[in-house]
C-alpha cells in the first residue's frame, strides 16, 4: 500500500510467496541493483528464492531471477579468480558460466528504459568478463618480453555478437574485433 517494494518483497517471501516475491524484486528491485552495483543486496533475496524446492515453483525462474543470480556470482567468481591464482578447473567453470550467461542476458524482459540499461550494463560487463577469461586461458604469449595476452577471436566473436548492447557500445566491441583480426591476418601473412 505504502509502495515500498523492498518491504513488500520482504513480508511476500516471509509469507512463503515465492512466486509473488520473484515477480516483484525482478520487476522492481533487480535492475536498481544492478545499475547501482548493489549486488549483495539483490544476491540475498536470489539466494533465499534459489533452493529447488522453491524455485521450482517460481514462474520463470530461469529466465529471470537465475539470470541475475548467476550474473553477481560470475562477477564475484571473476574477482576471486583474479586475486589469487586459479586453477584450470575455475577458469573452464567461468567460461562456461560467463558464455551460458551472454545467451540468456539477452532473454531478460524489459518493461522500461531502466530495465533495458540494466540489461546493457550486464552485457558490457559479461563482454568484459569473458575477454578476461579467455585472455586468462591463452596466458601471456611467448617473446621476449611479456606482451598482452591474444584472446582468439573465433571464441569472443560469436557470444559478443550475441549480447544486448547499446548501439554505441556494439560498434566500438566490433571495432574492436575488426582490428584484433586485422593484426592476426597481417601476422599471418609474415
Amino acid at each position: 500500500m505504502e509502495g515500498d517494494k523492498h518491504k513488500e518483497a520482504l513480508f511476500l517471501f516471509k509469507a512463503g510467496h515465492w512466486n509473488q516475491c520473484h515477480k516483484l524484486v525482478v520487476r522492481h528491485l533487480a535492475s536498481d541493483a544492478i545499475i547501482n552495483e548493489n549486488y549483495k543486496y539483490l544476491k540475498g533475496f536470489l539466494e533465499d528464492l534459489a533452493p529447488p524446492e522453491r524455485s521450482a515453483l517460481i514462474q520463470d525462474w530461469e529466465l529471470a531471477g537465475l539470470v541475475y543470480l548467476d550474473y553477481i556470482r560470475v562477477n564475484e567468481m571473476l574477482d576471486r579468480i583474479q586475486q589469487l591464482d586459479c586453477s584450470t578447473y575455475e577458469l573452464e567453470r567461468l567460461h562456461t558460466k560467463v558464455t551460458s550467461l551472454c545467451n540468456r542476458i539477452e532473454q531478460l524482459q524489459c518493461h522500461n528504459a531502466k530495465d533495458r540499461l540494466a540489461q546493457s550494463d550486464m552485457a558490457k560487463r559479461v563482454a568484459n568478463v569473458l575477454r578476461v577469461v579467455l585472455s586468462l586461458q591463452q596466458g601471456p604469449e611467448p617473446g621476449p618480453e611479456p606482451a598482452e595476452p591474444r584472446v582468439p577471436l573465433r571464441l569472443l566473436a560469436p557470444h559478443i555478437g550475441r549480447l544486448p548492447m547499446p548501439e554505441d557500445y556494439a560498434l566500438e566491441e566490433l571495432r574492436g574485433l575488426t582490428q584484433a583480426y586485422l593484426r592476426e591476418l597481417a601476422l599471418a601473412a609474415h
